[in-house]
């Protein structure tokens, strides 16, 4: 059986209704950032994805949304945790606005680990 609780939790529920696991903690605001820096880039013909610079590309208006496309710049293997909602504990979409991801994909997975770890909000 699985129960769905307010703010995405889910669990599986053994015969006595006790809680065995817990499957997912989606975060509404970080998947919906992590969706909106995609849109954005795809509004300003800023497709990372391409090997050349469209001449028609702008750059997003507001600071807000130039911080929130470094989002879609994060490793694809990271990008499918925050939608799946398998996204470290303490992580929220502020605290990964404001920090500065390493460029190496490589390196993002540990200094996401480490950015969840020294949250204030954990």
């Amino acid at each position: 059986m699985r129960l769905m609780f307010r703010g995405g939790r889910t669990w599986i529920l053994d015969h006595g209704r006790r809680a065995v696991r817990r499957l997912r903690r989606e975060d509404i605001a970080l998947a919906g950032g992590l969706k909106a820096a995609h849109r954005i880039l795809d509004r300003g013909d800023l497709n990372p994805a391409s090997s050349a610079i469209s001449p028609q590309a702008k750059a997003p208006a507001s600071a807000y949304d130039r911080k929130i496309c470094a989002l879609a710049m994060l490793a694809p293997a990271i990008q499918r945790m925050i939608l799946e909602g398998r996204q470290p504990g303490g992580l929220n979409l502020q605290l990964l606005i404001n920090a500065t991801p390493p460029l190496a994909w490589a390196d993002q997975e540990a200094w996401l680990e480490d950015l969840a770890r020294d949250s204030p909000a954990r």
